[in-house]
């Protein structure tokens, strides 16, 4: 649709259009994101998750977790910042 038919459109249904494509967009990024991940074989680590098994709600610092070797090297999640 190009934009001028969008403005014709009542608000109720610009809105429904605005959110639909909103989500779609969402789904794309969300596909890319793990595309990408799996090629280069990089996992997310569900930190608030582990903060509970260790149970760190409070706080508190780890004494020692223990951490068994995987199966197969994987990355964490890591930030890029720019063009890197």
């Amino acid at each position: 649709m190009q934009y001028s038919d969008i403005r014709t459109l009542p608000l109720p249904y610009r809105r429904w259009f605005i959110e639909r494509l909103s989500s779609e967009f969402k789904k794309r990024a969300e596909a890319q994101k793990k595309a990408s991940d799996d090629s280069q074989n990089i996992v997310d680590v569900p930190m608030g998750e582990i903060y509970q098994q260790l149970g760190l709600d409070t706080g508190e610092a780890p004494t020692q977790p223990s951490r068994s070797p995987p199966s197969q090297p994987r990355r964490g999640r890591t930030l890029k910042f720019g063009s890197e």
